[in-house]
């Protein structure tokens, strides 16, 4: 069970109950096969200042496909506040940062790959870990459903200056 393994780490328990109302390896609730449920969830990182955790949920209600969806929260430790992108990135460069990411999607991309046209990447769901940060997109978001999640990485280094200076993470990352 991973809240007893990361309980130590967590710096309060108010980040550690913030979290526990997540079902941990909820396992698929099946009806005849008919439908099925899930929901999970894990930590990614758990830095000095803050943690990234997971939630991934989805399930088959009938169609031509299930579906999935995989959400990151970043907590400051010492707070157990849930941090928005407001919080995280730097305001006055959030054009730039989407182009950035649109062009980085689209160097990455294969022949076969189809994103949708005019798609404009936002930074609501970020991926931390220790030496780099992806940007998560759900199927539907940024591409057709075959193409599953989007997925954009980029090194620390090249993400640093469009942090918010005042964020946890800049300074973590910057002493690195």
């Amino acid at each position: 069970d991973w809240c007893e393994t990361y309980k130590d780490s967590l710096r309060i328990l108010p980040l550690f109950e913030a979290m526990s109302h997540h079902y941990f390896g909820f396992a698929p609730y099946c009806d005849e096969e008919d439908f099925y449920l899930y929901r999970c969830g894990r930590p990614i990182w758990v830095g000095e200042e803050f943690m990234c955790y997971t939630t991934t949920f989805g399930g088959y209600l009938g169609g031509a496909h299930g579906y999935m969806n995989e959400i990151y929260f970043v907590f400051e430790q010492n707070t157990g506040r849930c941090l928005t992108s407001a919080d995280m990135f730097d305001q006055s460069k959030t054009a730039e940062l989407s182009a950035l990411i649109s062009d980085r999607m689209l160097e990455n991309a294969e022949e076969s790959d189809c994103f949708w046209e005019g798609f404009e990447p936002h930074m609501e769901n970020v991926r931390f870990e220790p030496h780099a940060i992806t940007f998560v997109y759900s199927p539907y978001e940024a591409a057709c459903y075959a193409q599953g999640h989007v997925e954009v990485t980029f090194a620390v280094v090249e993400i640093l200056p469009y942090l918010n200076e005042k964020f946890t993470i800049y300074k973590e990352f910057k002493a690195k």
